[in-house]
């Protein structure tokens, strides 16, 4: 071992690290505050002014738009086609990549701009009729609805024309600018249409239960009720008064109201004599999922002396949900406008089924499915005398009612949002093609009144939930219940 004085060390060396270190810091805040920057002006780019007045070429005249302290938005305009317009600059402004995101569904191309992974959802889609219910969508639409829908575009456009900058999540994604188009309306439209009607992946999961519990096991998954005493459930009779005012209100009215656990869904109104005011009262809660954003967005239209107020989904004219300046209304989903059913394939011929006089061929579509960075996709939709085939093993064909809207559409919405009185509302509510929902009303006239819409299957067997033998006659749907046969009542 040497002994002895070790050369002494230069006085900056221990101090090199640490100045490493300040300076990977110092470089990391700057990086930090650049970002931070970027992306503070990227969302004030991406944005326009909040309130002010709107002078666009394809506007008849100036619309104005206030916002509350709420931030909801108030329209006012000349016209109806002035007002729609400029509702799609308020959701371009706000919605941009909601409205890409569920356009891009409609149109099953969403990989389109993020790729392989979402090959198989866009497949899907296709697969369900997705993209085939949106262009029955448009080619029904009337010249009317084609006009509002032409001056919603506009209005989307106008705002995108406006902005220095994409909204972040396009930047980030590397999502080009694009103008809208009608049919991304229309696209979105089925894609709401097909986001209420997911019964069939019910039926899929009894299909596999039934192949791993018992028979007995079985039929706790089948909830039919329509066999009990107390079937259907019917509350009447009963005095909210008087139940308020007892210590055990609460238990006593969870009695009342809740026979089942199969209650139902939420819409009501009352007729004036049942209120303090003397006007009907009516509320509804339509049972949208929670998401962010919103799938909805409050709007508050006024043109000429007219009114249409309450909840949009952007990318689509008008309100779902809502009331205008004579009545209003809201939607809660119920029914089962899809079922599934097993198929018999020959075992040489591919594109051959059973059928109830033999086999018999089945139509074949081809697609081609843009995919982000790789080539294109292939795909050969398999059409039985039942539906389309969304799964092969077994081969499972779906029907659907948005495969059977005929001339029903997006007019419906229009005609809905414009009615004067209960008349004009149920016939709109006839041509409702989806989704099959509750309706529930009030107008300012003291009506009340409820009933069932949309396109609802006559079935041949079966309740519809669990697949059925495709190749049996009497379990091929028939047409659809009768709109006079669904239920309704009025004052």
């Amino acid at each position: 071992m040497r002994v002895g004085r070790t050369k002494p060390e230069h006085p900056g060396a221990r101090s090199r690290p640490l100045r490493a270190a300040i300076l990977v810091i110092v470089a990391l805040a700057a990086l930090a505050i650049i970002f931070v920057g970027l992306g503070s002006w990227a969302l004030r780019a991406s944005r326009i002014e909040r309130s002010g007045t709107l002078a666009f070429p394809g506007l008849d005249h100036v619309v104005e738009i206030r916002f509350d302290a709420r931030a909801r938005p108030y329209v006012r305009a000349r016209t109806l086609g002035d007002a729609l317009f400029a509702q799609g600059v308020l959701h371009a402004r706000e919605r941009l990549w909601q409205m890409e995101l569920l356009s891009r569904v409609g149109r099953g191309r969403l990989s389109e701009i993020l790729g392989r992974p979402l090959l198989e959802t866009d497949r899907e889609l296709w697969r369900m009729g997705v993209p085939q219910l949106a262009k029955r969508l448009a080619d029904g639409a009337t010249e009317q609805t084609r006009d509002y829908v032409n001056r919603y575009v506009d209005g989307v456009n106008a705002a995108l024309a406006l902005l220095p900058a994409r909204p972040p999540e396009l930047l980030i994604a590397q999502i080009p600018r694009r103008q809208w188009t009608p049919a991304d309306v229309f696209a979105l439209g089925a894609a709401m249409a097909f986001s209420s009607a997911r019964n069939a992946d019910n039926e899929i999961l009894r299909l596999a239960l039934a192949a791993a519990v018992s028979e007995n096991e079985f039929r706790a998954f089948l909830p039919d009720e329509s066999e009990l005493p107390d079937f259907p459930y019917i509350i009447s009779g009963w005095n909210l008064e008087g139940l308020m005012g007892r210590r055990d209100s609460l238990d006593a009215l969870e009695q009342a109201l809740l026979p089942s656990a199969s209650l139902g869904s939420n819409g009501w109104a009352v007729a004036p004599n049942g209120s303090r005011t003397g006007h009907a009262l009516f509320a509804f809660d339509s049972h949208d999922a929670l998401a962010m954003p919103n799938l909805h967005y409050e709007v508050h239209l006024f043109f000429a002396d007219r009114s249409i107020r309450g909840f949009s989904i952007p990318g689509l004219p008008g309100v779902i949900n809502g009331f205008n300046d004579r009545l209003a209304w809201g939607f809660t989903n119920i029914g089962d406008s899809q079922d599934l059913f097993v198929e018999t394939r020959h075992p040489e011929h591919s594109d051959q089924f059973l059928g109830s006089e033999g086999w018999y061929e089945a139509e074949i579509e081809e697609v081609e499915i843009p995919v982000r960075f790789s080539e294109p996709d292939r795909l050969r939709i398999v059409y039985t005398r039942n539906g389309p085939l969304i799964e092969d093993d077994p081969p499972l064909a779906l029907a659907w009612s948005g495969h059977n809207i005929g001339d029903r559409g997006i007019d419906a919405l229009f005609e809905l949002n414009l009615a004067t009185d209960w008349a004009e509302a149920c016939a709109a509510l006839d041509r409702l093609p989806a989704p099959s929902a509750n309706a529930t009303y009030a107008d300012i006239d003291g009506h009340v009144a409820f009933r069932t819409v949309g396109w609802l299957p006559l079935r041949g067997a079966g309740s519809g939930l669990v697949p059925l033998p495709g190749h049996v006659a009497n379990n091929a749907w028939r047409g659809r219940v009768p709109v006079a046969l669904l239920p309704r009542i009025v004052d």
